[in-house]
């Protein structure tokens, strides 16, 4: 059942990533007009607008990329690789 899921995705990769796209705007456009920020912490968050949304999105992209890397760097095994 999980396969088929994953599959599905693999078939539909540009909905999936307009979707992921859109739910980032959504989120984005939320903390922007929704998050009231009226104790700043920090210079950053008082001066950039959703700093934070913007921060984690970022670090995502950068997580996944080092991820990517760190598979393609010999991480990832072919799927027969402990068949005899």
């Amino acid at each position: 059942m999980i396969a088929k899921f994953f599959e599905m995705l693999n078939r539909n990769g540009l909905i999936v990533r307009l979707f992921c796209y859109i739910f980032a705007a959504v989120v984005l456009l939320y903390t922007l007009f929704f998050v009231h920020n009226t104790h700043p912490h920090t210079w950053l968050e008082a001066n950039i607008p959703a700093f934070w949304t913007i921060f984690t999105l970022i670090a995502c992209v950068v997580l996944a990329g080092i991820a990517r890397i760190y598979g393609a760097a010999g991480i990832k095994r072919k799927e027969d690789y402990y068949d005899i």
